[in-house]
């Protein structure tokens, strides 16, 4: 495994003291980030071939979870966050197209993840809350995961979600901030012929692509950088 790969993603755990970042080369490292002065690997894994680089990682809100994907592939992998289950692998979920962009949401009382897919669709999953019998590396059953889909406009690849209330919204290559249900629907009912149920909301974004986007801590605030060189930060009390 190659000792250097330029970092390309990177979250922190909940109370902030391990960082989880992913790299060029497809390589995930966990590092104790406690102190400062001194961040320390403590595991390391290759999740994606060399040409694949990972370009997302997400650690959830409950401090549970943390999700690694990449543009390049359609496998998400889910690793404990937690330093007393050792950072285990629980294994990936192989989605219905090439992942985009991922982040966590509450539904129906639980917590799961979601992911904008390459092929205009919105994809939200079950989180296993337990190691499976399989091998680390080895898919996730369908069962266990539950994958649901919604087709949504084209060229959205951010989603982000509020964890309170449940909202889920979508920006990309277009210049509006799309609010969406959670997904309902299996991949194989999806008619692609047609166009995708309009979004229960959609917010003026910014005049070229939103680039990124994130909540406050407490999600009293959604801010959002995009092309044209702004940054949108907007009260989410003041969006319904």
């Amino acid at each position: 495994m190659p000792t250097f790969s330029r970092p390309t993603a990177l979250d922190v755990s909940k109370d902030g003291k391990v960082a989880f970042v992913g790299t060029e080369r497809g390589i995930f490292r966990v590092y104790d980030v406690s102190n400062r002065a001194m961040p320390r690997l403590l595991k390391m894994f290759k999740f994606f071939d060399n040409n694949i680089t990972i370009n997302s990682v997400k650690a959830s809100p409950d401090g549970n979870h943390v999700i690694v994907s990449s543009a390049d592939s359609e496998n998400v992998f889910i690793v404990s966050q937690q330093a007393e289950h050792e950072f285990e692998v629980y294994g990936h979920v192989t989605l219905e197209g090439y992942v985009t962009n991922t982040c966590f949401c509450v539904h129906e009382g639980q917590n799961r993840a979601l992911a904008i897919l390459s092929n205009a669709t919105l994809c939200g999953f079950n989180l296993p809350s337990k190691q499976l019998d399989s091998h680390k590396m080895d898919p996730i059953p369908e069962n266990v995961i539950n994958p649901v889909y919604r087709k949504i406009d084209k060229g959205m690849n951010l989603v982000m979600a509020n964890i309170y209330n449940n909202d889920i919204f979508v920006t990309g290559e277009d210049r509006f901030l799309k609010k969406y249900e959670y997904p309902t629907e299996q991949f194989s009912k999806i008619d692609f012929k047609k166009a995708p149920a309009a979004p229960l909301d959609e917010l003026k974004s910014h005049d070229l692509a939103t680039t990124c986007c994130d909540f406050s801590n407490e999600v009293k605030f959604m801010v959002t950088g995009g092309k044209d060189g702004n940054i949108i930060v907007r009260n989410m009390m003041q969006v319904a």
